[in-house]
């Protein structure tokens, strides 16, 4: 039998006309401080807001290279591991694990984030947006350490460590808006992610 080309392979992939294009999934969204956790919360009850996913502890490790190539050019490779958060946890509180998957609850998940798709924007039009757009890529890992292992296999490192609580909640006839209030050491901070118009919504209802 002849060896196939490489043209063949890539006709025989999927795409009749070895055209196919790999799917960019974009992420916009904005951040926004919050004053007062309790009032917020308040109005969040008042706007019909539902919890879509109760309070949980991430603790985030970056991956760059020595030299900070990913950084560099925009790039950013991260493994967060997240857990069921006690009601007392305090972000800044220290939490010690043996591994995660002895933290009961754990889960994994692996992100990379690049600079917007081009053509969606020009540089100074980004500059000027309210919106934070990137490329985004993610998924569940079921062994952070493996992961960590083949990450740093490829040459990369742990470069910088961050940890917060996250509460999701979702809005009326607004399910394609991710409505997440982070509480960080530095503070608290709202998160919108999801279409510019439900934000934007969002944010005018929510008066910030």
């Amino acid at each position: 039998m002849p060896a196939a080309s490489k043209t063949e392979l890539r006709k025989s992939s999927g795409d009749p006309a070895g055209k196919a294009e790999p799917e960019v999934k974009t992420e916009i969204e904005i951040k926004l401080r919050v004053v007062n956790l309790r009032r917020f919360l308040r109005l969040l009850a008042r706007l019909g807001a539902e919890l879509s996913s109760a309070r949980v502890h991430e603790m985030n490790t970056l991956y760059d290279t020595a030299e900070g190539d990913l950084a560099r050019h925009g790039r950013m490779l991260r493994v967060r591991v997240e857990r069921p958060a006690a009601r007392g946890d305090r972000a800044g509180k220290t939490h010690r694990r043996k591994n995660a998957r002895q933290a009961s609850g754990a889960s994994a998940l692996l992100t990379y984030k690049g600079p917007a798709p081009s053509g969606r924007a020009s540089e100074s039009t980004r500059a000027a947006s309210p919106y934070k757009i990137r490329e985004e890529h993610e998924m569940r890992v079921s062994d952070v350490q493996e992961a960590g292992r083949i990450i740093e296999g490829l040459g990369f490192q742990p470069c910088f460590r961050y940890e917060k609580f996250r509460t999701s909640y979702q809005l009326p006839r607004m399910r394609n808006l991710k409505v997440e209030i982070d509480e960080t050491p530095i503070g608290l901070f709202l998160e919108l992610e999801g279409p510019r118009g439900q934000i934007d919504r969002a944010a005018a209802d929510a008066g910030v």
